[in-house]
């Protein structure tokens, strides 16, 4: 019987590609921790940390097969992670101009500034993606970015912990995102 905790990097990741759980077990064991300082230390919040430290392990188990052994895996998860990170960030920043543009565009009865990114039929788009989120999703991204509540006061609100909002607040935003993402694509098309 293997010992996983004596094996390599390189070892390690040839019997993942092989779907060895306890080859990944070890390997998520051995980095899982490092990876989260480093994920936390960026983006200074320890959910956000943990979500990307998950995904980023999930999607090695997902792609297992096709993995290639890159000279250093520490330096890529550390490069992986602080990627991650970045992304995530650029994303939010992404999705709060658009929210903040589409508040303008609801608030004031005019076109936001830039015109070509939002439009009338895009804020319809926006709306018709917000309510297909299930009630309780849509209401909680409604509060947090129509109505500008903090995580907290929505919570106290609703009477749900911060930590639901917060996962709620996330997910509702990836889809949107994903839905606005293939609209934009669907233009460059066109």
């Amino acid at each position: 019987m293997t010992k996983y905790s004596t094996l390599s990097d390189r070892e390690l990741i040839e019997l993942i590609k092989t779907s060895d759980k306890s080859a990944f077990t070890e390997f998520f064991n051995r980095y899982k921790g490092i990876l989260y300082l480093q994920a936390f230390t960026i983006s200074k919040d320890n959910e956000e940390a943990r979500d990307v430290v998950q995904e980023m392990f999930l999607n090695i188990w997902e792609t297992r097969r096709r993995l290639t052994v890159p000279v250093s895996v520490k330096a890529y998860l550390h490069k992986s992670v602080r990627h991650k990170i970045i992304d995530g960030i650029r994303h939010k920043k992404t999705i709060m101009s658009y929210l903040d543009s589409v508040k303008a565009y609801e608030d004031e009865g005019t076109k936001p500034l830039d015109e070509s990114y939002i439009d009338k039929e895009t804020v319809a788009l926006f709306y018709m993606v917000l309510n297909s989120l299930p009630p309780k999703m849509r209401k909680i991204l409604e509060l947090s970015r129509l109505d500008g509540l903090s995580h907290q006061e929505i919570a106290e609100k609703l009477n749900i912990s911060k930590h639901t909002v917060k996962k709620q607040v996330q997910y509702a935003l990836r889809k949107i995102n994903i839905k606005l993402s293939l609209r934009l694509l669907s233009f460059l098309f066109l």
